[in-house]
């Protein structure tokens, strides 16, 4: 599995997360269904009884006070999330990808006041945990969208070198996964919706996993007010016109960790830690099979 420039340290680093201050504490974040991909869950083709598990997950949202939205034209931050939940003998590593610019009338809004940030996040903490991950030199944050891979009116955000350059699919440990927040424009009112509608944001997650490798299509509706409607409204941080990344947190609230073994096969494999060799590899084999 690669590894990202700054993900080694993450054990090491306090852990940052960014809250909103009191005039802020109406904005948050605002997030659609999860989609969800499957795969063979690894231990299970190694003992010989393979059977299908939840491989990661995946949803996107907007930033907003829902009772004073982004006006047309003022920046404001939609994010995209990925997390691994089950075991594949590959490994998983994520791909992501903004449709609909500049169709949708979205454009990206990347400046020093309005960087892009990522956050690596890890669910097998409690509560989960997020560290920002640093841009290039430092880290593996991207600051400039890059061409779309799969859709020709889309913008990766793939992990960086030091240099900003030769993007790569994100690396997702069981249990941990990230977080992509990126500032937009619209040009036109948004009304939100259900579904796949004019007015939603949406991503194209492509989850490499050595199974199916599925693309995932995350979406949320956008709400974003015409010119004159509460002038001045929240799309950022303080409602200010554009407003910075201060005051933006992680999102880790989903997915979990995946489920550790409970009753009959958390006992099984608890005993089979105590033989070994051949034995051990008979009792795990045989533990599986028991009722979870």
């Amino acid at each position: 599995m690669m590894k990202v420039r700054g993900l080694t340290a993450l054990a090491a680093m306090t852990v940052v997360l960014v809250f909103a201050s009191a005039a802020q504490a109406a904005s948050s974040w605002s997030s659609g269904l999860i989609e969800k991909s499957h795969i063979t869950n690894c231990p299970s083709i190694i003992f010989g009884d393979p059977y299908i598990e939840e491989g990661a997950w995946t949803w996107t949202g907007q930033y907003l006070d829902p009772a004073n939205p982004p006006d047309v034209g003022q920046t404001f931050y939609v994010d995209v999330v990925a997390g691994a939940v089950g075991n594949s003998c590959s490994g998983q590593r994520v791909h992501f990808e903004i449709l609909g610019l500049p169709v949708s009338g979205m454009a990206t809004a990347i400046t020093g006041g309005t960087p892009v940030i990522c956050w690596a996040i890890n669910w097998n903490t409690s509560p989960a945990s997020a560290v920002q991950e640093p841009p290039p030199p430092a880290g593996a944050c991207p600051q400039a969208p890059q061409a779309g891979i799969f859709n020709a009116t889309g913008a990766s955000f793939d992990a960086v070198d030091s240099s900003g350059n030769n993007p790569a699919p994100w690396p997702l440990p069981q249990g941990r996964g990230w977080e992509i927040q990126i500032p937009v424009t619209v040009d036109h009112a948004l009304h939100g919706g259900f579904g796949y509608c004019n007015d939603c944001n949406a991503f194209d997650t492509f989850v490499l996993d050595g199974n199916s490798s599925p693309h995932l299509y995350p979406h949320q509706g956008l709400f974003v007010d015409a010119p004159g409607v509460n002038p001045g409204g929240g799309g950022g941080p303080g409602g200010t016109a554009g407003g910075t990344s201060q005051g933006l947190t992680a999102n880790p609230q989903k997915p979990p960790p995946a489920a550790a073994p409970t009753g009959k096969r958390a006992a099984a494999l608890k005993k089979c830690k105590k033989k070994k060799g051949s034995a051990r590899k008979k009792c795990k084999k045989k533990a599986l099979k028991l009722p979870v």
